[in-house]
């Protein structure tokens, strides 16, 4: 029974008891008739329809009555049949294998069943206690750290999923009433998870045990391709060093055949230049000697075609020197002015005689390079611009640039075609010089300058039109401010007294050279005395004996050699004097030893005009 059924059924009862301490309070009045005088006749009919209506309200009050027994009767029945509902509601919640939470709108504790309650004993946690809220529970569960971990949540509608600190988990799905509370279920999916688990390994082994299949298919192929790929290095690597080996031995006998050919064309060159040698120094004292004109002109045009001979000779020894890579250059600061100075004086009787103006532009450049080698790509790019300039001018200059010193040297001559310009570099490659060249020439000249240019590290440019002339070109690196600059030694015109009655030694061993060198020193004027070996100069040489000057040539007979020579008669005299070492060895390795002992190297075929002017130097100072 409900509670307004009870509270109807209350009402209904009052008003009965009500009714009937009225109806026997008119029945008393009636009886007794002390209060109101009445007639009897009216009471009487008062009477009868105070009973009237006393029967009616009765049989309505019975007929109520009997309504609340049933209904009271239905209620009881409701009440049982709801009863046991309920009680069938609470053994299912208790029969359910899942945690069973019901929580009013203020979120507490309601109803729980014994799987609910369990999970938080396990936890020593008594929901019993006292009322408790869902906070409460999640803020216990926290400090008591039955929690290890919460999963993602996959999807909204499904539940939580926990990790429990005894390997266990579980599922937590919430639902809300229709009155505002919330339903919630404790699921233990630790069988699933495990199952999950078992399924997720087997699976990985299944991917496991296929991947090592699959390896290990693809490590015999690979180990077989790995064999045969072995066998074709180990093949390879085999015929590598086949090749290497007669690549080695290829360039052995290169290296021997280059050397050889270095050897060949030094010994040729100094077997030819020694004849060369003598006969220069005789031109030279016919020069001294001759006044007439007619004689003259013999002597100049003799002096020509041996000085072009020992230039051919020279060349191919260049040209050899340069392939086999037998020249280190001697890079040192210096003065550019001092060397184009030089080379211009050189060359200025030289293009007058072939009908040609000569300017030169001074410079005060200092540049980083070999002084040696630069000199002879400038004496070869000259020599080339008069040889190819039939009428017009030289010009030997310089111009600054932001990558260094530029030499240039111009020409009027008949100009170079585009099609020739890389031609004229290469060896034995000319052009038709001017008619009236009477020189000869190999086209060895551009080759040497470009060999020089790379061994150099400096750029070598031409620019040229056909019937205007030519530009050749090479750049120079400047020289450090704080560098030592070399100063190089200027080639004046000695006088004549500079020579007179001044003692020169000469030691060379080829006895033309030996006569040569008396006549012409004799010629200006020197007291000379020459031997071939030191064998023959040492019993007659005294320490008392003056020597000025001391000219020897390096290749001696023997064991013997110029610098010997120079150092026993030094110790013999107890002094020093001035020395002049020749040779047609160009090599870097005598010029250094000849510098180291201080003493000046000239080379073979050495010209009377530069023996003049380095003696005229050397006695001079």
């Amino acid at each position: 029974m409900t509670d307004e059924e009870r509270l109807e059924l209350e009402q209904l009862r009052t008003e009965n008891w009500r009714q009937k301490k009225m109806i026997d309070v008119l029945v008393n009045r009636v009886e007794q008739n002390n209060c109101h005088p009445i007639e009897p006749y009216a009471a009487f009919q008062h009477s009868v329809i105070l009973s009237d209506q006393i029967r009616e309200k009765t049989e309505a009050l019975n007929a109520t009555l009997l309504d609340l027994e049933q209904l009271n009767a239905q209620l009881i029945q409701a009440k049982q049949n709801a009863e046991a509902s309920h009680q069938r509601f609470m053994d299912a919640i208790e029969s359910i294998s899942d945690g069973f939470a019901l929580y009013d709108q203020t979120r507490r504790l309601v109803h729980c069943n014994y799987r609910f309650r369990k999970f938080w004993l396990d936890a020593n946690i008594d929901l019993n206690q006292q009322p408790i809220t869902l906070k409460e529970i999640k803020t216990l569960a926290q400090q008591k750290g039955l929690i290890i971990r919460e999963l993602p949540l996959q999807h909204p509608n499904e539940g939580r999923v926990f990790q429990q600190n005894n390997d266990r988990w579980v599922q937590v799905s919430e639902r809300p009433t229709a009155d505002g509370g919330l339903v919630m279920l404790y699921t233990d999916i630790t069988l699933l998870k495990q199952a999950e688990s078992e399924r997720h390994q087997a699976e990985f082994h299944r991917k496991l045990k296929h991947s090592y299949v699959t390896l290990e298919k693809r490590f015999e192929q690979r180990t077989v391709e790995l064999q045969t790929l072995n066998t074709q290095l180990s093949n390879e690597i085999n015929e590598r060093e086949r090749i290497q080996n007669r690549l080695q031995e290829a360039k052995r006998e290169a290296e021997q055949a280059n050397e050889s050919k270095t050897k060949f064309l030094a010994a040729i060159s100094h077997d030819l230049l020694q004849p060369l040698n003598a006969a220069q120094l005789f031109i030279g004292s016919l020069e001294a000697k001759s006044t007439e004109p007619a004689t003259q002109q013999i002597v100049h045009a003799l002096s020509n075609s041996v000085t072009d001979v020992a230039s051919l000779i020279t060349s191919l020894v260049d040209i050899s020197k340069l392939d086999a890579g037998a020249i280190t250059p001697d890079k040192q600061p210096f003065m550019l002015g001092d060397l184009l100075k030089n080379l211009a004086n050189e060359f200025h009787e030289q293009a007058i005689a072939s009908g040609l103006q000569f300017h030169y532009v001074p410079t005060t450049a200092k540049v980083y390079s070999d002084s040696l080698l630069i000199a002879r790509v400038v004496r070869n790019l000259v020599n080339n611009a008069i040889r190819y300039t039939p009428n017009g001018k030289v010009l030997l200059g310089c111009r600054r640039t932001q990558s260094g010193i530029r030499i240039d040297v111009y020409d009027t001559g008949v100009g170079i075609p585009n099609d020739k310009q890389i031609i004229i570099f290469q060896e034995f490659k000319r052009l038709d010089a001017r008619p009236s060249f009477k020189g000869t020439s190999l086209g060895l000249g551009l080759a040497i300058v470009e060999k020089i240019g790379r061994v150099l590290e400096h750029p070598i440019a031409l620019h040229s039109l056909p019937g205007k002339g030519s530009r050749f070109c090479i750049t120079l690196p400047y020289a450090q401010h704080q560098s030592q600059f070399v100063p190089l030694v200027t080639k004046p015109t000695p006088h004549p007294s500079v020579f007179a009655g001044k003692h020169v030694l000469v030691v060379d061993n080829d006895e033309a050279i030996c006569r040569g060198m008396q006549s012409l020193l004799s010629e200006w004027g020197c007291q000379v005395k020459t031997y071939t070996s030191l064998k023959y100069l040492s019993p007659n040489f005294r320490s008392t004996q003056p020597i000025d000057l001391l000219i020897v040539d390096y290749h001696l007979d023997g064991n013997e050699d110029g610098l010997t020579v120079a150092h026993f008669l030094q110790r013999q005299s107890q002094k020093l004097f001035p020395t002049i070492v020749i040779s047609a060895d160009r090599s870097e390795k005598l010029l250094t030893k000849v510098r180291q002992n201080h003493f000046i190297l000239l080379n073979k075929p050495t010209s009377p005009v530069k023996l003049k002017a380095v003696l005229g130097h050397l006695l001079a100072t």
